[in-house]
């Protein structure tokens, strides 16, 4: 034992650095496992699917020098109402399959038309009613303009309410269902539509179409217990956290007690005294006086009164163990002695 005690002295400033090492280490391994999330979410995209109706125009026109004698126009030329004859607006639709194994798409499509006025009202007309379609279908709507002109003229008279600009607004809705081999039936409504602006007043119309593509998706969140690799083996963060708050007390109570625990054979009387004790072999020559000093505190006043530090020593003879402790001042030799039984 009294080696081992000898060992851990000599080698006490290395294993104080080690256990500061430690508990540095075992602070920041505690901090990131409570920082760290017990539980981790995963999301996986179990289909996503993108449905499209795309919407396009052209306009039929009567023979002039402003349309170059074409008999039809399309986006971009400016149109007049006395020049229109009819409008053709396309439609057609489709599902870009994204992620996910689509079978089949089944469902109904129709085609509505609305008329509305600044002043509040409107009138909806169904030009297409429900009608069944698989996985795509197209078509085309035409609005012949003297048609339009007529039905907004006997609105007009119907209501009393007149307006210099009016909306005309085709809508196709899709109402679908797709099959997907993994996820089964999935359902979906959606409407496009292309919009016709006729401004009476100014003798001029345009008309705007806006497609639409509806998404439809659907995730599949999982969680799993977080893990840390340590020293090549995966600690889920609960136990890290249990494991670092032990291993950092250990290591601190442990720094403590190394920090704390006495130099060579700095006892309790010793540390009472440990700043004017040093440890060594003391110097003098054989030829100056020597006076034994009875007790430790008599060479403490001595030494602290003369600002001289007491040097101490240990050695074993035989069966015992000699404490010394010298002080040197003033051409004296001061020597207080302890005498005990070693220790095995």
């Amino acid at each position: 034992m009294r080696k081992v005690l000898k060992l851990l002295r000599r080698n006490r400033p290395y294993i104080i650095a080690a256990l500061a090492a430690v508990v540095i280490a075992t602070t920041l391994t505690s901090a990131m496992a409570y920082r760290a999330a017990e539980v981790i979410s995963e999301s996986e995209t179990l289909y996503s699917l993108t449905q499209v109706t795309d919407l396009s125009y052209r306009v039929g026109v009567k023979p002039s020098v402003i349309y170059d004698n074409a008999s039809w126009v399309g986006p971009g030329k400016p149109l007049y109402t006395r020049l229109v004859e009819y409008i053709n607006i396309t439609y057609s639709h489709w599902t870009q399959e994204v992620v996910g194994d689509l079978v089949s798409e089944n469902g109904t499509y129709s085609v509505t038309m609305e008329v509305s006025s600044g002043k509040g009202w409107s009138k909806t007309v169904t030009i297409i009613p429900p009608t069944q379609y698989s996985n795509e279908f197209s078509g085309t709507v035409t609005l012949r303009l003297a048609s339009l002109l007529k039905l907004i003229d006997r609105l007009e008279q119907e209501t009393g309410l007149s307006s210099s600009t009016y909306t005309i607004t085709i809508g196709v809705a899709t109402d679908s269902t797709m099959i997907l081999r993994e996820a089964g039936e999935v359902s979906n409504k959606y409407t496009a539509s292309a919009i016709v602006e006729i401004r009476l007043g100014e003798g001029r119309m345009s008309v705007k179409t806006e497609g639409e593509r509806s998404e439809v998706s659907k995730d599949i969140t999982s969680t799993r217990q977080n893990k840390f690799r340590v020293l090549g083996a995966e600690i889920p963060v609960t136990d890290l956290r249990k494991y670092s708050v032990i291993a950092l007390a250990t290591s601190m109570v442990t720094l403590i007690a190394a920090t704390a625990y006495p130099r060579k054979g700095t006892g309790a009387v010793d540390r009472k005294y440990r700043d004017i004790i040093i440890n060594g072999r003391p110097k003098w020559v054989s030829t100056l006086p020597v006076v034994e000093v009875s007790t430790l505190a008599d060479l403490a006043n001595l030494a602290r009164n003369s600002g001289k530090p007491i040097v101490r020593d240990e050695r074993d003879e035989g069966e015992l163990s000699i404490k010394t402790y010298t002080l040197l001042d003033g051409g004296v030799v001061y020597v207080h002695k302890e005498v005990q039984p070693k220790r095995n």
